[in-house]
């Protein structure tokens, strides 16, 4: 796959990543100024700037930028660790830009007028639900729209650092569901739009399930901040506030 290519799915998924870009080569090297490589942050690399032990040497720079977000140059004559290289590269580091993304589980009407703001404050929208009358471009005009059944959807997500998730379906049975499923992934944030008492249900058996208290407690019910929210655009107002 082409490194631009590349770079430009993980900011639009949301994948940390790191692009790495030969900006002087000087004498024999095994790559030439502009080789690029993209860098996930599992290891696994997109392009080549030279291979070996020097690409080895990169990506572990790699992850310590992708932990700071500072970028880094890295020039090989500095490196006594590296060795075998006639020539001398420098290589600039850097963290792309990751946009969080953010899954929100229904299509009702606190969705509807929940969607707008989340947008307006930096989130890559996924909206997820299987009533095509409801999930609709002129509804939710702009972002990701799914239209599959929520839990299956959530079973297939991979989760992530930058993850976001905000449950809040016509059913309290299938949000219970969809918690449990989202708890055992990687993720930032997840928060459900519920009563004190609906939520305390919830907990009682996902406990009984096996969910722990610690991964309970992490879970934003009810969502939003108490601003005395009552009607749908204030719901909205009070968690895009808390998110």
């Amino acid at each position: 796959m082409d490194v631009f290519l590349a770079a430009s799915e993980a900011i639009q998924v949301g994948r940390a990543s790191v692009l790495a870009t030969v900006i002087g080569a000087y004498g024999s090297t095994p790559r030439k100024s502009g080789a690029r490589m993209l860098i996930y942050g599992d290891g696994q690399t997109v392009g080549s700037i030279g291979g070996g032990e020097l690409e080895q040497r990169v990506k572990a720079i790699a992850q310590t930028v992708l932990s700071t977000g500072d970028a880094q140059r890295y020039r090989t004559t500095d490196d006594l660790t590296l060795g075998g290289c006639a020539g001398d590269m420098e290589i600039y580091i850097e963290p792309l830009s990751v946009r969080p993304q953010l899954y929100l589980f229904g299509s009702g009407h606190v969705a509807h007028a929940t969607v707008p703001l989340l947008t307006q404050i930096g989130f890559g929208v996924h909206v997820i639900d299987d009533r095509a009358e409801l999930l609709t471009e002129a509804r939710f005009p702009g972002v990701n729209r799914h239209l599959q059944d929520p839990i299956a959807f959530a079973a297939e997500l991979a989760g992530g650092e930058n993850v976001y998730c905000v449950l809040m379906t016509h059913e309290h049975s299938r949000d219970g569901q969809l918690l449990e499923v989202l708890l055992g992934k990687p993720h930032r944030w997840i928060g459900m739009l519920s009563s004190s008492r609906k939520m305390a249900h919830i907990t009682t058996g996902l406990r009984d399930r096996g969910i722990s208290e610690e991964q309970l407690r992490s879970v934003h019910a009810p969502i939003g901040l108490d601003i005395g929210a009552s009607n749908p655009s204030e719901i909205a107002v009070s968690i895009a506030a808390q998110l």
